[in-house]
């Protein structure tokens, strides 16, 4: 069995910010009534912030929450935090566009919009950290100019339920291509 538990929900200051914390637990156990199965990551998710904490024993690497900028004010470790970017958008392709999933993170499905400029063949795939493909949403389809969504339910190419973990939506066509990621949890 594959669970996930909401482990605590806690009140609590983050980077000087009243918010609440949630845990998040997720494990594999032998059966339904296994408490204390192997974990197999743990997610921490801030109000106002988001992920501020993520780990998992078959990773090799753990993702902590430094600091942030919230309504233009800077909270904690900010050395390394982009304020701002340049506008390099003259001269980009102007096929299409991905927006970020939403919701995201997500449980049980999330929906992808992506805006396409003109007559546009596009592929939508799926891919876990790793890069493995887990699930080709389009492949090859036409679409007219305008805005257009598609909802992916979670699971991979043969009907299994993808476990929680970061994954990665990958749209391309006319030799351009835009990835966003998004996290599963259960």
């Amino acid at each position: 069995y594959e669970m996930c538990r909401v482990y605590s929900v806690e009140q609590g200051t983050l980077l000087g910010r009243q918010t609440t914390i949630k845990r998040y637990v997720y494990y594999g156990a032998r059966d339904s009534s296994d408490t204390l199965g192997f974990v197999n990551a743990d997610y921490w998710l801030a109000s106002g912030f988001g992920l501020m904490y993520f780990s998992c024993p078959d990773c090799f690497y753990y993702i902590y929450l430094k600091g942030a900028v919230i309504d233009g004010v800077l909270y904690g470790d900010t050395t390394r935090i982009v304020t701002s970017v340049p506008d390099f958008s003259a001269g980009l392709p102007t096929q299409f566009e991905l927006f970020p999933p939403y919701p995201n993170p997500f449980n049980p499905s999330t929906t992808i919009r992506f805006k396409t400029q003109n007559h546009t063949r596009v592929s939508l795939i799926i891919h876990d950290a790793l890069g493995k493909e887990i699930k080709k949403l389009l492949h090859n389809e036409s679409f007219d100019p305008g805005s257009h969504e598609i909802v992916w339910d979670g699971t991979s190419a043969d009907g299994r339920v993808a476990s929680s973990g970061v994954y990665f939506c990958r749209l391309s066509g006319n030799g351009n291509s835009i990835t966003r990621s998004m996290i599963l949890l259960k």
